[in-house]
């Protein structure tokens, strides 16, 4: 006999197989476990949302009326630095200035933030951040460091002079002119801003176009 057809014979004999049918429905019965974990979900994210809004509140209701007191802002001025604090600022200052010499301005940003924060009024520091951020090609952010100077000392030619250039840069012209205009009032014959304030001019008039 065919081996093949012998074995066509054995195989009538086996029990036809079935894979289980997906389609019916098994019934399901709950596990505690999943359920203890359900619950225990469940209540603590409620505990935490109302943890969150009793923070809130609480917020809202003392330290918005101002019946907890907040951090006190550092306010020192150079007067109230200890001579430690200001030999310590100028060595900051120094290292700050080397950086911003090589292009290091991590540097730069680190040292005088260091400076500001001891010495929130200092001039030379916030001079510094103001052209760190003109270089990097931020005049708006380079302004906003040479207004807190002026806040401190409307006189101050160098945050004059800085911010008219980075008002120009903005073409922003007229601005310009009026804050060269209070630069020449200190120093009427620097004529590094009277070279400024008439390119302004004749950008404003339309002879120059950038």
């Amino acid at each position: 006999m065919n081996p093949f057809q012998l074995l066509k014979e054995k195989m009538e004999f086996l029990p036809l197989l079935r894979a289980p049918s997906f389609h019916k429905k098994t019934p399901s019965y709950p596990i505690p476990g999943a359920m203890f974990i359900s619950f225990f979900y469940f209540w603590f994210n409620a505990i935490v949302i109302i943890g969150a809004f009793i923070g809130i509140l609480i917020y809202c209701i003392f330290i918005g009326n101002g019946k907890i007191s907040k951090p006190p802002i550092k306010t020192t001025t150079r007067d109230a630095l200890t001579n430690e604090e200001i030999e310590q600022i100028d060595e900051w200052l120094a290292l700050a200035i080397a950086s911003f010499q090589i292009d290091h301005f991590t540097g730069v940003i680190h040292y005088y933030s260091k400076i500001l924060w001891l010495d929130p009024q200092n001039t030379k520091a916030l001079i510094g951040m103001g052209s760190l951020y003109f270089k990097t090609g931020d005049p708006r952010g380079a302004i906003k460091y040479y207004d807190r100077i002026l806040k401190i000392d409307p006189q101050n030619s160098y945050a004059l002079i800085d911010k008219g250039i980075s008002l120009k840069k903005l073409k922003m012209y007229q601005e310009a002119i009026d804050c060269f205009d209070k630069a020449l009032k200190i120093d009427p014959n620097d004529e590094y801003v009277l070279d400024h304030r008439e390119k302004a001019r004749l950008f404003l008039n339309g002879s120059f176009k950038e």
